[in-house]
């Protein structure tokens, strides 16, 4: 089990990213909005975790968990995507202050570090062939168990 630093850093900056973006709501407003409106951004934005726990798991053990690495590629390229819109709001609107965009930048840019970090495979990985479990005993059927009819 290889262990990659980039991984746990990338980890730790989704963390980070989620805090960005729970400021950025509370900067435009979204927390103060009514009775209903802090549940629902926690409950919508709490998926937002996963990215980090996919990054520790890749720390964490690289070659059991490298199948779901597309799942994050296509996860942080919707992400960029959602992100577009809110930017071109912030800015034609000029309602954002520099704070806003600056978290805004910050989301962005982990978001394309853990794109290109998932999608390119890390050096230093060795590829390792799947572990075959042998069968020692008899083959085909003699193995099937009688049944009484």
């Amino acid at each position: 089990m290889q262990r990659k630093p980039l991984f746990l850093a990338a980890a730790i900056a989704e963390l980070l990213r989620f805090l960005a973006i729970f400021f950025l709501a509370d900067s435009l407003g979204v927390l103060r909005m009514g009775v209903g409106a802090p549940s629902l951004f926690r409950y919508a934005a709490s998926p937002q975790l996963l990215f980090a726990a996919a990054l520790f798991f890749l720390w964490y053990d690289y070659g059991r968990y490298e199948a779901y690495r597309p799942l994050l590629v296509a996860g942080k390229a919707v992400s960029l995507l959602v992100l577009l819109p809110l930017a071109l709001r912030l800015a034609l609107s000029q309602l954002g202050a520099m704070s806003d965009f600056v978290l805004l930048g910050f989301a962005a840019l982990v978001d394309i570090g853990v794109l290109l970090l998932a999608a390119l495979k890390p050096r230093g990985i060795e590829e390792t062939p799947p572990q075959v479990e042998s069968h020692t005993g008899p083959r085909g059927p003699e193995d099937i168990e009688k049944v009484e009819g």
